[in-house]
């Protein structure tokens, strides 16, 4: 499976797209949209606020691939699908 890219994108996965489309802390394949809202997360981000004694605790969703945009008056009339998620007991840990 190659890396999920935001619906804009209208082309195939390429290995660069493991750098521009995928965040740095993901392992677990799966999930059929980007996590886009961890894209601006590096390495040494992540490095700098365990440095600050900040924890970390990684889970999982897995998106359905037909996320949208609500298009409708009534918001009762927008289909939702389930979304899984992995939660580790080191992460519940943490808490």
């Amino acid at each position: 499976m190659g890396v999920p890219l935001p619906p804009y994108i209208k082309r195939e996965p390429v290995d660069s797209d493991k750098v521009y489309y995928q965040t740095v802390y993901a392992k677990n394949e799966g999930a059929l949209a980007s996590p886009t809202a961890g894209l601006h997360f590096s390495q040494k981000l992540l490095e700098d606020l365990g440095a600050q004694g900040i924890n970390l605790a990684y889970v999982t969703c897995m998106l359905p691939g037909n996320i949208s945009a609500v298009r409708c008056e009534n918001i009762l009339e927008h289909k939702m699908e389930p979304e899984h998620f992995l939660v580790p007991d080191e992460a519940v840990a943490k808490n």
